[in-house]
């Protein structure tokens, strides 16, 4: 009866913890920026199969991230996006008169930011990041992190060494030079998603029915053991 106790005992761990570690899949997902087309002030690109979508956005700050403009986003082919401020502005994203920013947001799910990718870098690509849970760019800008680019391309920046993990993500001309200029083509985020078809391991139902089984066996053997 002990033997018996004890397996059942065990059985039912085991499904729990197999069901808790099968639970959620680490997902990797490369986002292309790479449509050619006139100015937008809205690029969306949904990821096939997993559903995951990056909204951008373009914006410029003149005083150190205190004000925000809405700028329009330049698709520029295989270079990737840019922002223009005014028809007389370039169309990279850049520093040389207002800060320009590209703000991505991913739907409400929290992302690990691994990479990004310029197409296109004129002059420098210095540029600082951001990752969080709010959408307020001046929170954003704030707690961003500065990197020192390249002035060749194209150039992938592995960042957030941290694996910070947020719903949107800031990035843009590094504040306080002036010869920033590039394009960015290239995302890449990983994030976690419930597993429906995980192979070898029992889903939701299938799991509380075992589980289920398992605790009726356990009682089962409780009851018999108060009668005797």
């Amino acid at each position: 009866m002990k033997s018996c106790y004890r397996s059942l005992l065990a059985t039912a761990s085991a499904i729990a913890a197999l069901a808790s570690a099968a639970s959620l899949n680490a997902v990797t997902v490369n986002f292309a920026f790479t449509v050619s087309g006139g100015d937008v002030t809205t690029v969306t690109k949904a990821s096939s199969p997993t559903g995951l979508t990056a909204t951008v956005t373009a914006w410029s700050t003149a005083d150190n991230g205190a004000n925000w403009t809405q700028e329009s986003i330049t698709q520029n082919g295989s270079y990737g996006m840019g922002v223009r401020t005014d028809s007389y502005d370039s169309h990279t994203v850049d520093n040389s008169s207002r800060k320009d920013f590209l703000l991505f947001s991913f739907g409400g799910t929290s992302v690990d930011v691994n990479s990004v990718t310029f197409g296109y870098v004129d002059g420098d690509s210095d540029f600082r990041w951001s990752v969080g849970n709010s959408n307020s760019l001046s929170s954003l800008f704030s707690s961003g992190t500065d990197v020192n680019g390249v002035s060749y391309d194209p150039v992938t920046f592995n960042i957030n060494a941290g694996n910070t993990l947020g719903q949107y993500l800031l990035i843009g001309a590094k504040p306080g030079d002036t010869n920033d200029r590039f394009k960015v083509s290239g995302l890449n985020v990983s994030y976690s998603e419930r597993s429906t078809n995980t192979p070898g391991v029992p889903d939701g139902g299938s799991t509380v029915i075992l589980m289920g089984s398992a605790l009726a066996g356990l009682g089962l053997i409780a009851r018999r053991r108060t009668a005797a």
